[in-house]
């Protein structure tokens, strides 16, 4: 049984349109994602979980091209899209972060990766570094049990039914002490958001391979870069809230 990550990605975002594919020296941001993820030897393979509605069929198109695995499942239902793709390509273990987060860490992923493989644990987490970097870990048993107990097919934020519900056990990965106090936002939800993650993509273009360590050092060479984005995290975190209720 693979490790498998699995990329949630779709089109319909209506703050930043087609933002996964906004180009930063003539590639779309996703390339850069896949490109990061290539070189970590520990993931069997690397899939870009979509739908099967009309909009999303640019995103079979990039994977027919750069040669990438995709599936195309639920366009609500998030959670049951993950584990079809991950029963399609025979997944045991799930890394899974959305499209909008290309310098997810490559650190936590091993460390996400090597935990969720000790079988103790439905699903890990490391919230303690900053949004656009973590990922989450997960294991095909435990999605198939949350697509039994859930009572609603809109599964966009889907983390919630592992936390609030009683039924799995969570492991939360402590950073050590400058990853935690380390402060930015480099998730993509609004232009700003873009425009901050591409001069970091620019500035580390000869070696994508980069990580929590070498931001550290980037932003102590360009502080002022933290402003580009800073005054988004209120928006962001309303609408999780809003979003984020489950049944």
């Amino acid at each position: 049984m693979k490790t498998v990550f699995l990329i949630t990605a779709r089109l319909k975002s209506k703050r930043l349109k087609k933002k996964i594919f906004k180009e930063i020296n003539r590639k779309p941001m996703i390339y850069y994602m896949i490109q990061r993820l290539k070189s970590i030897k520990e993931i069997d393979n690397i899939v870009i979980c979509t739908s099967r509605t009309k909009e999303d069929y640019q995103i079979v198109d990039f994977c027919k091209k750069y040669k990438v695995d995709y599936y195309c499942g639920s366009s609500k239902d998030v959670i049951l899209r993950l584990k079809d793709a991950s029963e399609y390509f025979n997944a045991k273990y799930i890394i899974n972060i959305p499209a909008d987060n290309p310098l997810v860490d490559p650190i936590y992923i091993k460390k996400t990766i090597s935990l969720i493989k000790t079988d103790k644990y439905d699903l890990i987490r490391n919230y303690s570094i900053p949004i656009g970097l973590f990922c989450y870990g997960m294991t095909l048993r435990s999605l198939k049990k949350v697509c039994d107990i859930k009572k609603s097919n809109l599964t966009e934020v889907w983390y919630k039914y592992y936390s609030e519900t009683q039924y799995f056990k969570i492991f939360d990965i402590k950073p050590i002490k400058k990853h935690s106090e380390f402060k930015a936002r480099l998730t993509v939800d609004y232009i700003e958001d873009f425009l901050l993650i591409k001069k970091v993509i620019l500035y580390f273009k000869k070696n994508l391979n980069f990580n929590i360590n070498d931001l550290i050092k980037y932003f102590k060479k360009f502080p002022k870069d933290l402003n580009i984005n800073k005054h988004l995290n209120q928006k962001t975190k309303s609408r999780y809230i809003k979003q984020s209720a489950i049944k």
